[in-house]
């Protein structure tokens, strides 16, 4: 994979704070975030999706539309080593594929494009005044089998008031080109228990990727 490819899935493939990151997902409960932005003149849309199985281990699922002939899938386990302490140490196992195809009866699997990675997530929350505040650092590797990719990410967050959060995501790629940088703030606005609205902005520092804004809405039930 290219360091430009790698930049290009950090800007499409789902990752969004709305995720738990470390902590994992109480069990018995569904969280779902649903994305529609645009990057230049690529109208994207993102699904993710994530479970509780019990208290220490979460499966995930993430579906990603980048224009009229591209996407990606992503599935994950997730197994929660702390979840009772106030750092949470988590590790998940992720397999990601890409896909090519005008329309969902024509999608494939590009070939050497099914990526397995290993993660480890660092979380801990904490107050800013009287607000909560948290903060999610990730690092992990990704392998085609031929080739190998470093990532590495952080998500810092507060709740500003009741009813709505801001949250900042930084994430990096690796591999033997260079690296590539990430950079989304974000907000989420509460309009109803279990129910967000959301709004983000992802930009690359170097300039190489068009910027990306999104509107979406997270579920939790």
């Amino acid at each position: 994979m290219t360091l430009l490819r790698a930049l290009v899935l950090l800007f499409t493939m789902v990752a969004t704070a709305a995720t738990s990151g470390a902590w994992p997902r109480p069990e018995g409960e569904t969280f779902m975030s649903l994305k529609f932005g645009r990057q230049g003149d690529i109208e994207v849309q993102s699904l993710y999706a994530e479970y509780g199985m019990s208290p220490r281990l979460t499966f995930g699922l993430a579906a990603d539309r980048y224009g009229p002939q591209a996407g990606a899938v992503s599935a994950f386990s997730r197994v929660a080593l702390t979840p009772d302490r106030p750092w949470q140490v988590s590790v998940s196992a992720s397999a990601s594929f890409e896909l090519d195809g005008g329309t969902p009866e024509e999608l494939t699997v590009l070939p050497g494009e099914v990526r397995n990675g290993v993660t480890l997530h660092v979380g801990r929350g904490f107050t800013v005044g009287d607000r909560d505040a948290w903060f999610d650092v990730e690092a992990g590797r990704d392998s085609t089998g031929l080739e190998e990719q470093w990532r590495m990410g952080l998500v810092a967050g507060i709740q500003v008031t009741d009813r709505s959060k801001l949250f900042v995501e930084f994430e990096g790629a690796e591999d033997e080109e260079g690296t590539a940088l990430r950079i989304a703030p974000n907000a989420a606005y509460s309009i109803a228990d279990g129910i967000d609205l959301t709004v983000g902005y992802a930009f690359d520092p170097s300039g190489d990727t068009e910027s990306r804004i999104d509107l979406g809405a997270w579920l939790a039930f």
